[in-house]
């Protein structure tokens, strides 16, 4: 009976090779190690490269938001309620994983807010459901109008763009 040849089998047995090769020579948790230790230097450039497209995604997010949400009388959002950082506060980390949690808080924290500020606009100026279930819901996303209902869309868009359901920021 002949074997057929599975690129993915194929693969995993050659990366179980190396890995029984480096293994023998310096030992598995040196092995492990080492590996660990060249991810963690490769990717860091990556990771950290985003910074600064955020630096510039949070400084004209917020200039819109001041100005565009102010014009429109669209309450702002409050950034208390999205930027918080106590997960380095933790006693177990270490320098470099303390400044890793507030720099992945800070990203998670600033996308949140982002899509807060999205929802209120989109609920100003485009409150219409998707035709597709969407996997996530922004806060706003409930109030949206089905398109089905054109004789009254007008009318419930007009209400739509009174946020006195949530609190002036």
């Amino acid at each position: 009976m002949s074997k057929t040849y599975d690129s993915r089998q194929g693969s995993s047995e050659n990366g179980q090779a190396a890995e029984s090769f480096k293994s023998s020579l310096i030992g598995s948790d040196a092995a492990e190690f080492i590996m660990l230790k060249f991810r963690m230097l490769a990717s860091m450039p990556f990771i950290y490269a985003m910074f600064f497209p955020l630096l510039i995604l949070h400084f004209f997010l917020e200039l819109y938001h001041q100005v565009s949400f102010r014009l429109y009388g669209i309450p702002l959002v409050d950034k208390n309620d999205y930027f918080f950082y106590d997960r380095q506060l933790m006693g177990r980390l270490n320098w470099l994983q303390k400044i890793n949690c507030v720099y992945c808080s800070y990203a998670n924290n600033l996308l949140h807010y982002a899509v807060e500020i999205a929802a209120r606009t989109e609920r100003y100026w485009c409150p219409i459901k998707y035709f597709r279930d969407l996997k996530f819901r922004h806060s706003q996303y409930s109030k949206f109008l089905d398109e089905n209902d054109a004789d009254h869309l007008k009318e419930e868009w007009e209400k739509l763009k009174d946020f006195s359901d949530l609190e002036r920021g």
